[in-house]
């Protein structure tokens, strides 16, 4: 089985000023990789691109970070900008989040207690009253066990706007700061969408025109309190509230006759369930290949599995629907698997069955496949043929006749060759 990697789409970012830490910006609309429904987002920062380390502008001078340009990132309290999680050997070795970067770059961080990263974003026509989300993607860099025997501190934000008011003071919006779940460490590097929604009362006739976006350490200090951060986000949130589900991500791969589909999430909100679909024309048309109950509400880490056992020979594009109880829906984003044989397969399902016996078949022709059912004495009680056609196909085998127990099954080929045996109980 050959699986085939997609790159990850573009995300439109607005432009990230190196020299200076004002920002001024009319509000630009982006869909991709959204923290709230319909957001109107007033800035967004990548950390850019690039090769070499650096440091960064936004990094609260006299703060609780200072820049370490080269060497291991031992110490408590250091960071640099980088294009690689590795900046200490037992850290992963992982890209950036940002889809489509060629060498992007993002902040590592040895963490130590206390507010670290502060902008001004100014808007010429102001900021109106309302919920705004305030958002960033996070990672675990310390691969499992890292601090062991010792219990591992997990890094978690503290996130902060502040308006302007007309005395020249920074107010705190309400829910601020707000304080992020904390990241677990984890086998493969994983990236976390960590994120608050925060409320500016309204002022009356006042209409501030500049924000101040401040961005924590929650966990002091010790070992574990590693991260990397990229792709921090403030924008409008008309909806109230983040979308219903934060999705860590998605693989896909052959499993016998089917295809496997494991995805993550790291919240859940009012979820109801998730639907595996699949396309084979390159995402135009897309079907239903499996439903999977959710954890319905969640703010920890939870692993999903769907199985597809119809896939069509070549590529399967894979995606999941996320749909919640008013039945608006979330995607992850699109996986695809080349699904290849090179003999001809079956896999049993529903073992233990009770009526029928449902075989799926992988086959690499049109053929004529002799199927038989034995009992727990080696007697024969069920013998048929089976008629394939090239791919994917599905046989039931009546078996209401046979009493509750075990059986053997054997699926030979045209010259006698098994494809497939098993033990089989009846319920």
């Amino acid at each position: 089985m050959k699986r085939i990697s997609l790159k990850r789409s573009n995300l439109l970012v607005i432009g990230t000023l190196v020299l200076a830490t004002s920002f001024t910006f009319a509000g630009i609309s982006s869909t991709a990789q959204t923290f709230c429904e319909n957001e109107l987002v007033y800035f967004s920062e990548n950390f850019g691109t690039g090769t070499t380390v650096s440091s960064n502008p936004n990094v609260i001078q006299n703060g609780p970070l200072e820049y370490m340009a080269t060497g291991i990132m031992e110490p408590d309290g250091t960071y640099r900008v980088a294009d690689n999680t590795q900046q200490k050997p037992e850290w992963h070795a992982s890209e950036d989040h940002t889809p489509g970067d060629v060498d992007g770059r993002m902040m590592v961080i040895n963490g130590a207690g206390g507010d670290f990263y502060q902008v001004v974003v100014n808007a010429p026509n102001g900021f109106q009253a309302g919920t705004y989300g305030l958002s960033a993607f996070v990672m675990n860099v310390n691969t499992p066990g890292t601090c062991s025997p010792t219990v591992a501190l997990l890094p978690s934000l503290t996130l902060t706007a502040e308006y302007l008011d007309n005395s020249g003071n920074w107010v705190k919006f309400m829910n601020a700061p707000y304080v992020t779940n904390e990241v677990p460490q984890s086998a493969d590097p994983t990236w976390v969408q960590l994120g608050g929604v925060l409320t500016m009362p309204s002022l009356g006739n006042f209409i501030p025109q500049s924000i101040r976006i401040t961005i924590g350490s929650a966990t002091v200090g010790g070992c574990g309190n590693d991260f990397a951060l990229d792709d921090i986000r403030f924008a409008t949130c008309p909806s109230g509230g983040p979308l219903p589900v934060s999705f860590l991500g998605i693989d896909a791969r052959q499993k016998g006759t089917g295809v496997s589909v494991d995805w993550s999430t790291s919240f859940e909100f009012n979820n109801k369930y998730f639907l595996v679909e699949r396309s084979n024309d390159g995402g135009h048309t897309w079907f239903i290949a499996a439903k999977v109950n959710s954890q319905g509400n969640s703010t920890t880490r939870h692993d999903y599995n769907g199985f597809d056992p119809k896939p069509e020979m070549g590529i399967n594009y894979y995606r999941v629907r996320q749909v919640d109880f008013d039945g608006t829906s979330k995607f992850t984003s699109t996986v695809a698997v080349r699904v290849s044989i090179d003999k001809t397969t079956g896999t049993v399902l529903a073992n233990p069955f009770i009526n029928d016996i449902t075989i799926d078949f992988l086959s690499t022709r049109s053929q004529v496949l002799h199927t038989r059912v034995f009992d727990n004495m080696g007697k024969t009680v069920i013998s048929q043929q089976v008629n394939l056609t090239g791919g994917s196909n599905r046989k039931v085998i009546n078996a209401n006749q046979l009493q509750k127990g075990m059986y053997i099954i054997q699926v030979l080929d045209e010259e006698g060759n098994v494809i497939l045996k098993n033990k089989l109980i009846k319920m």
